[in-house]
């Protein structure tokens, strides 16, 4: 009900942010659907999201964002209209700072759901109609349901332009969707040839890491030049998922990770892993990291595995 009422009232310049994959950008396109009118911010969980929070948004909106780790942020908005509605690990309870803090994780702390269905659910007991299909892409990109072969082709179309056309351009994927009135508007269009290129990427990665051997617990150096860890990790999981797979990638001393595991809360290791370096985190099977020191990151995460 607090979702509910926050978004009845949601007029004026707003402003809406959304995680940089499938679920975020279905997330943020139901939303969209219903508020109309507002600004589309996308990127990496990171500080950077925050500087784009002007004084002038009377509302303020973020989908598929695990941004109550910020709390020090978050204390300095307040008074703000503010409403997070996620599906992670919940870090901080930020109703208690007296914003909207909507996550199933609340009541049920292991549940998984993806941030579209959350965000679907409240916008269809708000009269949203027709958006059960942009709903099912998110959750099939975000693993919560399995998904048909038009869904995931649907959510790889969303990974691969975010990949060839970077991550600030995904409002344009939000945009374009909602012009779509079914899930074959959305794939048959200019941007199935973005999926056809990021396949033939991703193959290439997969035979690169098949030839340094499959083991246990596999660290692998991402060739590729564009963004695709997260593509690539997904893929070599339903190829081996009895396999921990952390892919990275490095940039200006910076090192992106992605990883997957069946056997441990990926995570929460790489949260507690990054600790002093970065910043790291996710879901049981799926995580990320963002650290600035590879030898100790991978020290961490090496004894977390073993220990767990």
């Amino acid at each position: 009900m607090k979702a509910e009422e926050f978004l009845k009232k949601t007029h004026g310049k707003t402003a809406i942010f959304f995680h940089n994959d499938a679920d975020g950008v279905c997330s943020a396109a139901i939303v969209l659907k219903y508020v109309k009118e507002a600004d589309l911010f996308s990127g990496d969980v990171n500080e950077e999201i925050f500087e784009n929070l002007g004084a002038d948004y009377e509302r303020i909106i973020f989908v598929d964002y695990a941004v109550d780790q910020f709390i020090d942020y978050f204390q300095k908005l307040k008074g703000r209209k503010v409403i997070v509605i996620d599906h992670h690990p919940i870090a901080n309870d930020l109703n208690k700072l007296g914003f909207v803090h909507i996550n199933p994780r609340f009541e049920k702390p292991k549940e998984y759901i993806s941030c579209s269905q959350v965000v679907y659910e409240i916008c269809n007991n708000l009269g949203v109609k027709d958006t059960e299909w942009i709903m099912r892409i998110g959750a099939t990109g975000d693993a919560a349901i399995k998904g048909t072969k038009k869904e995931k082709d649907a959510a790889k179309i969303i990974e691969a332009f975010k990949a060839f056309k970077k991550a600030k351009r995904l409002p344009e994927i939000v945009r374009f969707m909602l012009t779509c009135d079914n899930i074959d508007d959305f794939i048959y269009s200019e941007y199935l040839d973005y999926k056809e290129k990021l396949d033939k990427e991703v193959e290439n990665e997969v035979i690169r890491f098949e030839m340094q051997g499959v083991k246990d617990i596999n660290f692998y150096d991402v060739k590729s030049k564009y963004g695709i860890l997260a593509v690539v990790s997904n893929t070599l999981f339903e190829k081996y998922p009895n396999k921990i797979i952390i892919l990275y990638k490095e940039k200006d001393g910076w090192y992106k990770f992605s990883g997957r595991s069946a056997k441990h809360d990926i995570g929460s290791v790489f949260k507690k892993a990054s600790e002093g370096i970065g910043y790291g985190g996710g879901h049981p099977k799926a995580g990320g990291a963002y650290i600035n020191n590879f030898e100790l990151f991978k020290k961490r995460v090496l004894e977390l595995l073993h220990s767990g």
